[in-house]
């Protein structure tokens, strides 16, 4: 097996989408925006071949650090129909063996998991370091009763919600200059983040531009207390940035449940079958990563564990254990 980098519009005139069970939103309309937010130089687009077969597909960013290049795989690749479900995923470690970076790794989400080949749990029990696990709400059909879709957790802290009428929602959009600075105002103070605020704002007006990120805000007697955003292509949507001001901790306003009861309602009104909550630890180490955890089963019951991998040499190893002890402070 071997990888070769491939142009974007050579890849769509070899691309068939009915080859593949699911699609990607590397390769759709939201290509362009990966490629503007990350930098046309960043954006690697792989086919994957196999004895001169084309396979499938993969997409990375390229990041540099201290001189030192990294691959960073959001989502695992993509193999064609072709590839029997038993070979799965000896197809998707060898795809990772016959990378010619010195330095990657895959974080994120899979949306493979429409795919009928991930519809198995990964038994990772002898290795937990090196799996991660999603959790994936399915929004049912539009005449379906949305609460009773959820698990009875769930459906209580939002009914304890929906009592309060000091809540609103609103979605940002260019329109409401004041609707953005409210979100970046909430990115700021609560996610502590101020260094990534023009990336955050250029990424809202992409967002528009190509209609695949969608920013919202949660009110509470008129203040802005919460927000999401959430990355669409076709019927899935996957959660990006969830932050909460410690205002709804400290009154108990069960601001998490009714901000994403809002964001689901607006899902379904706008046709997204499929809410990816973006990754739990299947194997907490703290109190952290269970309450986490336990937070997002209150909404999903459908858990998909897939494998993780990762490459370092020489300074990548040590930078890759920086970042580590960096995500964990």
């Amino acid at each position: 097996m071997h990888v070769s980098q491939i142009p974007l519009n050579t890849f769509f005139q070899k691309y068939r989408e009915e080859d593949f069970w699911v699609h990607n939103p590397y390769i759709g309309k939201q290509s362009g925006f990966f490629k503007e937010l990350w930098g046309e130089k960043n954006f690697y687009l792989m086919e994957i071949f196999d004895k001169g077969r084309s396979l499938g597909f993969a997409a990375a960013k390229r990041e540099k650090q201290f001189g030192i290049a990294r691959f960073r795989f959001v989502m695992s690749p993509y193999f064609n129909k072709s590839i029997p479900a038993e070979d799965f995923l000896a197809k998707t470690a060898l795809f990772y063996k016959s990378l010619p970076y010195k330095n990657f790794f895959m974080r994120g989400s899979v949306p493979n998991y429409l795919d009928r080949r991930m519809s198995f749990k990964v038994a990772l029990e002898d290795d937990k370091a090196s799996c991660w696990e999603t959790i994936v709400v399915d929004l049912g059909e539009n005449e379906k009763d949305l609460l009773g879709l959820l698990p009875s957790k769930g459906r209580k802290g939002i009914r304890r919600s929906l009592k309060d009428p000091r809540f609103s929602f609103l979605q940002v959009c260019s329109e409401n200059p004041d609707s953005i600075d409210d979100y970046l105002h909430i990115f700021k103070v609560v996610k502590k983040q101020r260094r990534f605020f023009e990336r955050e704002l250029y990424k809202i007006r992409l967002g528009e531009a190509y209609r695949c990120f969608y920013f919202f805000i949660l009110y509470h007697d008129s203040y802005p207390i919460a927000l999401k955003s959430i990355f669409r292509f076709g019927n899935i949507a996957q959660e990006w940035v969830l932050a909460m001001d410690d205002r709804d901790r400290r009154e108990n306003l069960y601001a998490g449940y009714r901000l994403k009861y809002e964001v689901m309602c607006w899902m379904r009104n706008h046709d997204i079958r499929y809410y990816d909550l973006m990754g739990v630890a299947p194997f907490p180490k703290n109190e952290k990563e269970k309450n986490i955890r336990d937070f997002k089963e209150k909404f999903g019951t459908h858990h998909i564990q897939y494998p993780l991998y990762s490459h370092s040499s020489g300074l990548g190893s040590l930078l890759a254990v920086c970042n580590k002890i960096k995500r964990l402070a």
